[in-house]
């Protein structure tokens, strides 16, 4: 969703890299949607988040620079094998609208006891033995 407002930041960075959005979802109207329309005119919304939860296009994963800076251990030379997302019963909403979807951790400002707001994800990493 576009309701939280460093998204403009992180999009413009995404972007910048040579990444491309072509849809985005948001809950209802966001402080943010009239911005967001103007500053990215080319984004289509989406009605329903599952939409491009389920593009199979949609293959990236955004790595911190831990991963990536050459310190006590480099892996440059690691391939990713299989990417993951974390969405274990546990972790979604079991009732109300939001069933099948992330439990969220505070909702209409108030803590709900849930995790997140998105499932988290992970991939395998490998390396050629030699």
């Amino acid at each position: 969703g576009i309701d939280h407002g460093h998204i403009f930041d992180m999009l413009d960075e995404m972007i910048k890299e040579g990444c491309k959005c072509n849809h985005f979802w948001t809950e209802g109207s966001p402080l943010t949607l009239k911005e967001f329309k103007k500053k990215y005119p080319n984004i289509k919304r989406v009605e329903n988040k599952s939409e491009i939860l389920t593009d199979d296009t949609v293959d990236m994963i955004l790595i911190s620079s831990p991963l990536l800076d050459k310190g006590k251990k480099d892996f440059s030379t690691y391939k990713m094998y299989q990417a993951m997302i974390f969405n274990k019963r546990f972790l979604s909403d079991t009732k109300g609208k939001y069933k099948g979807y992330p439990f969220r951790s505070f909702s209409n400002g108030a803590y709900t006891g849930g995790y997140s707001d998105h499932y988290p994800v992970y991939m395998h990493l490998i390396k050629e033995k030699k």
